[in-house]
């Protein structure tokens, strides 16, 4: 058994690299990849704790991009832990993503929550991002779930969303395959496209250099994942 997505704390995750890497190894996982979003930052840990707890451990990274008004996930596969090109992809996206926080919290400040980019970043091992905007809402007592924080304040449709800038599909597959790694499209079904729609996604990726796409994942449902 393998699992080629998680996040650790350097991300999204709840567990430290290290803890990951030593859970799936008590789950008697062959290999585990970290593919934490935007960032490299985690993988020497987990390299170090896979030699120690005898797991292959495959270093990745899972890039956000965009497409118009559609966005996606790309994990990478067998990164190279200080990759220039990633690296690179990786600035300018934290540089976006800070400034959207920044804004967010500026919003959640002028509809009455009393919030702090301190308190914000006090949540994260790593990247800060609109989890741990969602994590200090349900503490202050703002809304009482993370799922209302995101539906009413931080989501896509919340009073305090915040476009993103993202990279263009074709700025991350290069990234990736300058770095030599295996791009795949994550969870595909959460997309929300229609069959003939994501096969016509699928075709353009494949063109830019998409390697492959994931197909088993919690929310897909077994007839999306004998469909993909």
């Amino acid at each position: 058994m393998i699992d080629l997505h998680t996040h650790s704390t350097a991300s999204d995750g709840t567990l430290s690299p290290s803890r990951l890497v030593q859970l799936a190894a008590k789950s008697k996982l062959d290999a585990v990849a970290l593919t934490d979003h935007d960032t490299l930052s985690g993988l020497q840990e987990a390299l170090d704790a896979g030699r120690e707890c005898n797991i292959e451990v495959i270093p990745g990274c899972e890039l956000s991009v965009g497409a118009g008004s559609q966005s996606m996930h790309l994990v990478g596969l067998w990164t190279a832990p200080g990759s220039p090109a990633l690296t690179r992809s990786f600035e300018f996206v934290l540089k976006a993503r800070a400034e959207r926080n920044v804004k967010i919290v500026a919003k959640l400040k002028k509809l009455g929550i009393d919030i702090s980019l301190e308190e914000v970043a006090a949540k994260a091992g790593g990247t800060v991002g609109r989890p741990h905007i969602a994590q200090v809402l349900v503490e202050k007592g703002a809304v009482p779930t993370l799922g209302q924080a995101f539906s009413e304040f931080v989501g896509n449709h919340g009073s305090a969303y915040v476009p993103r800038i993202r990279l263009s599909p074709q700025e991350a597959l290069t990234a990736l395959k300058e770095d030599g790694a295996t791009s795949i499209l994550a969870h595909p079904a959460l997309l929300g496209l229609k069959y003939h729609q994501l096969k016509e996604t699928l075709v353009e990726l494949k063109a830019l250099g998409l390697d492959g796409l994931e197909v088993y994942y919690t929310d897909h449902s077994p007839r999306t994942m004998d469909l993909l």
